[in-house]
């Protein structure tokens, strides 16, 4: 079972090593393809050292927040005041920081 990144992780998991899975539920779901090229370019410049560095060191939680979330609701209407405020909420708590993406 896999929610969000772990929707993706564990679809993975299935993929590879079928033998290990007897079944597979996803909840909302992550679902890249898992060439880097085809991935929103957000989640490139996220997964990259490089961009990763740039992400820790300044005060642009928000603003990358909202270009990602753009770039992966196909409905823009759907990236809300309010839904925006729930996924930046964690990136604000003491101790968080960007990390490489697995994906």
């Amino acid at each position: 079972m896999g929610n969000s990144l772990g929707g993706a992780v564990a679809t993975l998991l299935a993929a590879e090593s079928p033998e290990r899975v007897g079944a597979l539920v996803l909840i909302d779901s992550a679902g890249f393809n898992l060439k880097a090229s085809d991935r929103p370019f957000i989640l490139r410049l996220a997964a990259s050292r490089a961009g990763a560095a740039v992400f820790e060191r300044l005060p642009i939680r928000g603003r990358m927040l909202r270009l990602a979330l753009r770039q992966v609701f196909y409905d823009p209407a759907l990236v809300t005041g309010e839904r925006f405020n729930e996924y930046l909420a964690p990136l604000l708590r003491p101790g968080a920081r960007p990390r490489r993406s697995p994906c």
